[in-house]
């Protein structure tokens, strides 16, 4: 089930996405990213990942489609493919919301069935599975709020429902719902103190 709070639908949405992951990534001017590009730096590509993906989850999700939109479409498909690949992370469309930022390269897959909010930071690593992986039929979904940090080798087990402002630690197995406002850390991962709202 898609989560259309954070859904690209149009030009519009694209805009203040593309502008909330530049923000994320340190706001990458054109000239930073050809610098980067050409210096090999890790950072251009995962901002390319996510700038492409944001132009294939708009043409994704427009009810209608011109001729050309079509075409727009298999473009951006075919670049996400791609993009995928060489960044080595899976993030399926629809899943992350605006301002994310994903701090250095490294094995990451988000499916459909994970819904992660905004301004949220994911480090290397990071593993969203389900609880019970044997149960192929099961339904599983994966909750995490906004403004939430996930450390460096986190497993997250669904089905779960993370709230806002949480920092998770580094190696933590979460398998029970997270309140908002908290840090938890540990196997399995228990509260170890408060975070401050940024409401």
């Amino acid at each position: 089930e898609l989560n259309i709070t954070f859904m690209i639908f149009t030009r519009k949405d694209l805009q203040e996405y593309l502008k909330r992951d530049n923000l994320g990534f340190g706001s990458q001017t054109f000239y930073k990213r050809m610098i980067k590009r050409l210096g090999g730096y890790e950072n251009y590509y995962i901002y390319e990942f996510f700038r492409v993906l944001r132009h294939y989850e708009f043409y994704l999700n427009l009810e209608k489609r011109t001729l050309l939109e079509r075409v727009f479409l298999l473009y951006w498909k075919y670049r996400y493919n791609h993009s995928r690949i060489k960044s080595n992370m899976f993030v399926a469309p629809n899943t992350f919301g605006p301002g994310v930022m994903i701090v250095h390269l490294g094995f990451l897959r988000c499916d459909s069935w994970i819904h992660i909010g905004e301004n949220c930071t994911v480090l290397p690593n990071v593993l969203f599975g389900k609880r019970n992986a044997m149960n192929f039929g099961s339904k599983c979904s994966i909750n995490v709020g906004n403004n939430v940090y996930i450390s460096v080798g986190a497993i997250i087990l669904g089905p779960i429902t993370i709230g806002d402002n949480v920092v998770i630690g580094a190696g933590s197995v979460v398998n029970k719902d997270i309140p908002n406002n908290v840090i938890v850390a540990g196997v399995p991962a228990k509260q170890i103190g408060f975070t401050l709202s940024t409401n």
